[in-house]
This record gives C-alpha cells, structure tokens and sequence, in this order.
C-alpha cells in the first residue's frame, strides 16, 4: 500500500473513531447536547460536507464532459475518471441529505411551520425523514434512517471490497461508470458502521435520545466520506481538468465551507444560553435519579427552578426525588406545583399519579393518571402504571386492557408483560 493511501487509511480511521468518541465523553460530562443537538457542531458539519460534495460532483461532471477522454487515464476501470450521470445522482443525494440536516433553512431563516405539515412532522419541521409516515404504528425506529444507514454501508464499504474480490462486479462497475470508493473510504465506513452498532448494543442510558445521538454521530461521519469521495472524483479526474477548472472546484469548497461557517457563526450569536443551561440540568438531573443519587437530582431540580421557575420539569425532578426519600406531602406539593405552572403537563400528571397510587388512594390515582393518557397516549410506563393502579383496585378486565394497549406501542416491554402475566395468573 503505498505511503500516501496508508496515511489516508490511518486519518480516515482515526476520524471514525473520534466521531463516536467525542459525543461519548461529552455525552458522560452532561455536555452532549454542545455536540449533537439540533444547529450543533455535528450537524453542521454534515450539512457543510453534503453541501460541498454535492457542488464538487457538479462542477467536476460538467468541465469533465468538456475534457477529450483521450486526456484520461484508462487504467481506472470504475467510473471515478470518466463524467457519468451517477456523479449527479451523488450530487442530488448529498444536495438533499444537506437540505435535511438543517430543515431546508427553516431554524437559519426563522421559518414557520405550515400547522396542517406540523401535525403530519414528528418534530415540527420543514424536513421529510421526520414525517410519520417513516415512523411504524408500534416502533420509534425511522425507516428512511435506516434506509440510510444501509445505502451507506453498502456503497462505501461493501461495495468497494467486493470490487476487489469479484472482479466482474468491478468490470461491472466500469461499463456503468459508477464511482467506487477507496478502500481508505471502505475501511472507514466500516470502523463507522461497527461503533455504531456497538454503542447501539451497549448503550448505558437506552433512551430514545441517547440513541438519536447515536445515530446523529454515524450520519455526520458518513457525510464526510461523501466528501472525501468526492475529492476523490476531481482527483482521478485531475489531470484531464484544466486548471482554471481545478481552481474552480477548491473555489467552490472554500466558498461553501465559509457559507456554512457563517451561517453557524450567526446560529451561536443567537443561541439562547439558558435554554442550553437548562438542557444540561435536566440531564445531570435524569441521570441523578437513574443512578440512584437523590441529593444530586434534588441539585439539579433547584438549579432549574431557579433558571425557569415558569417551566414545570424542575418541580417535577423535585418532587419525584422527594418522593423517593420518602418525604410524600413535600413531593406532592411539588407535583402541585407543576400543574399549577402547566396543566397540561403529561409528566406532572403522570408523576402526581403515581404519588397517589403508592399513598393508595387508588381511586384518585386512576383519574389522575387516565388525565396523563389523555395528554400522552403512547407512554408504555404510564399505561404500566395505569394497569397496575386498575389491577389493584378489582378492575382487571379494564387493567388487562391497558397492559395489552402498552405491549402494542412495544412488544418487549418487560415489566408489562410480569405484570399482565401476574394478573392473569391471579384470575384463573
């Protein structure tokens, strides 16, 4: 391998690692929303990547049909060197995936969501890959993700290898022009696609957003090797480009990366550091209460009540802390509270429930808690609990109901399937 391609390797490989590395360590610190929230440096990043791929493709497809093939060099069998309507293609995907990484320009324009387009959006925004649609009735898993989790893996990886095992595929790939990637890309993408699925496997927090951050590192990185495939393009292609053309195309990398700089130079001059604040102490407090360490969790419920005492997520944190240590009027307050700030706070209601239900006011915990389904339906710990809380109050039919209501939204959900068994075994 000559010396030049094995730096490449070692650059590309180490990059891989760092992508998922960095939100890691970010991530244990309480600081990963700083890298993988929306408008954050990963983002950004893949956006400017996508964006610059795409205009590389361009400019390097249009001043390569212009260049006498003579000008070539022949012994490239794949269409790396020789302008196909493949580099296009790539050009339109990354153009897109760009165009989607920052909501078509909505949050960098202030743009507003049509109201009847927020409803069909699970996020509320000007983006195609959040539309329900993608989403299956019982999963949280993204189709049109996962789609692209697979075409990257597939075309940056796979296929370079087995062009280098098979070499009819390769010819193949030559008839039909189609850009095959480095092995350094290959490689690469491999590295990326392994620490993806092992973060995914061994994910210490297992919660929804924890593992869109997850899939937001694995995105950002396979957006960079759009990029570094592009390069290589204009690469091979190079010595059959003029050189006003070869400016050109650094011309077009240069201006598209300083666009982006300054758009995200703009992003941060408004970004509202409070909000930001108030997203890391509920996070410390989440993580707080996981671990078991009340007096941290009731730290961080103070730090965010005194940040936005109009918001109800800290009496919340507060009071579910309380209730843990046993103190049940002071918690109760808490959740009191909450409502008060924001009766249509799902949480609140869901939390002031279960207060009731272990107080066994059972009668009071079965209204409060059908409020919470009311305002969020598709909780599989709030029907959990709603179950229990008719199972102990002789309404087993309706609490069989509830349990099987939970199991549609997830089918693994283990301790609704204890409870549901345990109901059933105590009718028979």
């Amino acid at each position: 391998m000559p010396v030049r391609s094995s730096r490449r390797t070692i650059a590309l490989v180490f990059l891989a690692v760092l992508a998922h590395v960095l939100p890691a360590l970010f991530e244990f610190a309480g600081h990963g929303g700083l890298l993988l929230s929306e408008d954050a440096l990963y983002e950004s990043i893949g956006a400017a990547a996508c964006l610059a791929a795409a205009m590389i493709f361009v400019v390097t497809y249009f001043a390569g049909r212009r260049t006498p093939d003579a000008g070539r060099d022949e012994a490239v069998a794949n269409g790396m060197c020789r302008p196909s309507l493949w580099w296009l293609a790539l050009a339109g995907v990354c153009f897109v995936m760009c165009g989607e990484e920052v909501s078509w320009g909505q949050r960098l324009l202030s743009l507003e969501t049509p109201e009847w387009y927020e409803r069909e959006n699970v996020s509320g925004e000007l983006n195609f890959h959040n539309l329900r649609l993608f989403y299956p009735a019982d999963s949280q898993a993204n189709l049109l993700q996962v789609a692209w989790l697979v075409a990257t893996v597939a075309y940056l990886s796979l296929l370079p290898l087995l062009t280098r095992v098979w070499r009819w595929l390769d010819r193949l790939c030559g008839q039909f022009r189609v850009p095959v990637a480095s092995g350094s890309i290959a490689l690469a993408g491999l590295v990326n696609f392994a620490l993806f699925v092992a973060r995914t496997l061994w994910d210490p927090y297992r919660t929804l957003r924890s593992a869109q951050a997850i899939s937001e590192a694995y995105e950002s990185f396979a957006e960079l090797l759009m990029l570094a495939l592009a390069v290589e393009v204009t690469a091979a292609t190079r010595a059959a480009l003029a050189p006003s053309v070869r400016r050109g195309v650094r011309a077009v990398v240069a201006i598209t990366l300083l666009v982006f700089i300054a758009a995200l130079a703009n992003r941060l001059a408004q970004l509202d550091v409070r909000a930001y604040q108030f997203l890391i102490y509920k996070e410390r407090g989440e993580r707080a209460l996981e671990a078991g360490d009340l007096m941290a969790a009731l730290d961080e419920s103070a730090r965010l009540i005194e940040l936005a005492p109009e918001e109800p997520y800290g009496y919340v944190l507060r009071g579910t802390a309380r209730q843990r240590q046993g103190a049940m009027e002071a918690a109760r307050e808490d959740f009191a509270q909450a409502l008060q700030v924001d009766p249509h706070d799902s949480s609140a209601w869901h939390q002031m429930g279960r207060l009731q239900m272990a107080a066994g006011e059972l009668d009071r915990a079965i209204a409060t808690l059908e409020r919470a389904r009311e305002l969020n339906p598709n909780s599989v710990g709030l029907l959990n609990d709603l179950g229990v809380a008719l199972a102990r109050s002789g309404r087993k039919t309706e609490a069989e109901k509830v349990f099987q209501e939970a199991l549609a939204i997830d089918p693994d959900a283990g301790e609704v399937q204890e409870n549901l068994a345990a109901l059933r075994r105590g009718q028979r």
